[in-house]
């Protein structure tokens, strides 16, 4: 599986999207006008069995980051 964040440009999480990244299966979600998207690593969510809460945890508690290289999720201070 595949978690992608739709996240603004100060890194607030506006929704997550999560997609089987079994061989031949390809997906995804236009996100709105002024959205960044991109797939973050440290996030196993499950398409076919979605924890809500864990999901809206995430949301509420992390924002997007770029230290160096890839994106990551960091807790909100």
């Amino acid at each position: 599986m595949k978690t992608f964040a739709h996240f603004d440009s100060r890194g607030a999480i506006h929704s997550l999207v999560v997609i089987d990244d079994s061989e031949g299966v390809a997906g995804g979600v236009t996100p709105e006008a002024g959205m960044l998207v991109d797939e973050i690593q440290d996030v196993k969510l499950k398409a076919d069995n979605l924890d809500i809460d864990l999901a809206t945890d995430i949301a509420e508690r992390y924002e997007v980051v770029q230290p160096k290289g890839a994106r990551q999720l960091k807790e909100k201070p």
